[in-house]
């Protein structure tokens, strides 16, 4: 990978990282990745 591709997933995960804390700071409801697809599974798969 050369030197800008490196810097291009970089700006990507600053921005993911930058979008999170926004939605943290903000009030939004976060969820747990295991809780979310154990319920999903429930509703699912009954």
């Amino acid at each position: 990978m050369d030197t800008y591709e490196e810097m291009l997933n970089l700006s990507y995960i600053d921005a993911a990282i930058a979008e999170a804390e926004s939605e943290s700071n903000s009030g939004t409801r976060l969820l747990d990745a295991k809780e979310a697809l154990s319920s999903l599974r429930r509703r699912r798969l009954g």
